[in-house]
Parts: structure tokens; C-alpha cells; sequence
């Protein structure tokens, strides 16, 4: 689901952008300013975009979560009925006609040794395992899927708070250096860059940012 405030928000950058574009090709700004400008404006489409993002994996992460729980109330009910079933079946009595007439002859058996299977016995899964191996599968892709883009780890919660506390609230700044993070190849590289930026290593929002880095890519 696309939420309505997001496509509006999402839209306003795009006006921008193409004000900015025509003033470009009108002459009416500098090619300095269109491209200082239009790289502000991209930088917010971007994170528009993935704020959209974002919150669609919540959404389905909260379905999937209430589909378990329905799954959870029928495997109760199964269990009850189960139960319900076994104590019938003991209460029923056994018809006389039923009780085997034992013989007085003796009778000798040959044991036959039992053949060896041919296909291994297949224990089938019950339903919560089933159930839990859904819930792990589906968790395992959204975790991926998000730690493949950085910005994509981050709530928007995160997101306030790394842009106040260490972009001095700048969003094109923390757009560039997020970008920059992404384009690199390994964890020591994003290091390297990390303390280009002279931020202070014993400051908790630091070291939680570096956590998610590692995360990105470990």
C-alpha cells in the first residue's frame, strides 16, 4: 500500500525539479546553482522513497504476524478436537462379536526377518513447525533486504536521530555520506571513511551507527 502524504510529498520534489530544470534551460539560474539545487532535491526523493519502503515491509511484516496468529488459534482447535476424538474412542464399548475366540491349538510362527526399507520413513512436519519455518524464511528476507541498502536499516526513528546528532540536521550531507557507505565494497573501507568524518568514537549515537555499518556489511 503507497501512502498518500508520501506520493504528495514525493510529487512536490518532482515539481521542484522540474522548476529547476526549466529555469536551467531558460537561463534564469546558473548551471552551479541548477546542480547544487538538484542534487538536494534528488537526495530527498531518495529518502521519500525509501521511507516508502520501509514502511511496506512493516506492513507486510504485520500481516504475515497476524496470519500466525490465526494459524496459532486453528492448531488449538485441531488439538481440541483431537482430544475430543481419543477420550469418544475410549468410552466406546467393544462388541462381544468383536473378541477373538483363542484356540486351544498351539500354533508355531516363523519369524520371518523383516525386510530392510527400501526409501527412508518421511516424519512429517506438524503444523507449528511448519508455521515457525514460514515466520524464520520470511524474517531472514526482510532482514536481507533491508541490510542491503543502509539506509534501509534504519526506523525512522534512527533516522531523526542520526541526522540531528551527527549531520547537524543536514539531510543532502547524510544523503551523500549514506550513499557513499553503500558504494563501498567492504567494512574496514567504510571505517576508513567513518573517521575521515572526525566523529567522536565513545559517543553512543556513533557507536550505534557503526553498529548498523557493520551490520551492512558482515
Amino acid at each position: 500500500m503507497v501512502y498518500k502524504e508520501d506520493i504528495e510529498t514525493f510529487l512536490v520534489h518532482i515539481r521542484e525539479l522540474e522548476n529547476l530544470a526549466i529555469q536551467a534551460n531558460e537561463g534564469t539560474i546558473t548551471a552551479s546553482s541548477f546542480f547544487k539545487h538538484a542534487f538536494e532535491r534528488s537526495n530527498k526523493l531518495s529518502l521519500v522513497l525509501s521511507e516508502m519502503e520501509l514502511k511496506r515491509a512493516e506492513r507486510l511484516e504485520a500481516q504475515v504476524k497476524e496470519q500466525c496468529v490465526c494459524i496459532e488459534g486453528i492448531s488449538a482447535r485441531v488439538k481440541v478436537e483431537e482430544q475430543k476424538l481419543k477420550a469418544l474412542m475410549l468410552e466406546k464399548p467393544i462388541p462381544k462379536e468383536s473378541v477373538p475366540v483363542q484356540s486351544t491349538s498351539v500354533v508355531v510362527e516363523e519369524k520371518v526377518a523383516p525386510e530392510p526399507a527400501l526409501y527412508p520413513e518421511v516424519i512429517p512436519e506438524t503444523l507449528s513447525q511448519t508455521k515457525e519455518k514460514q515466520w524464520i524464511s520470511l524474517n531472514e528476507r526482510i532482514e536481507k533486504k533491508r541490510l542491503a541498502d543502509l539506509w534501509k536499516s534504519f526506523s525512522l526513528n534512527d533516522r531523526f536521530l542520526f541526522r540531528r546528532e551527527l549531520f547537524g540536521g543536514n539531510d543532502a550531507k547524510m544523503s551523500k555520506t549514506i550513499g557513499d557507505l553503500n558504494a563501498l565494497s567492504s567494512f574496514e573501507e567504510a571505517i576508513s571513511y567513518i573517521r575521515e568524518l572526525n566523529w567522536d568514537p565513545e559517543n553512543e549515537v556513533v557507536a550505534d551507527f557503526t553498529s548498523r555499518l557493520e551490520k551492512r556489511f558482515c
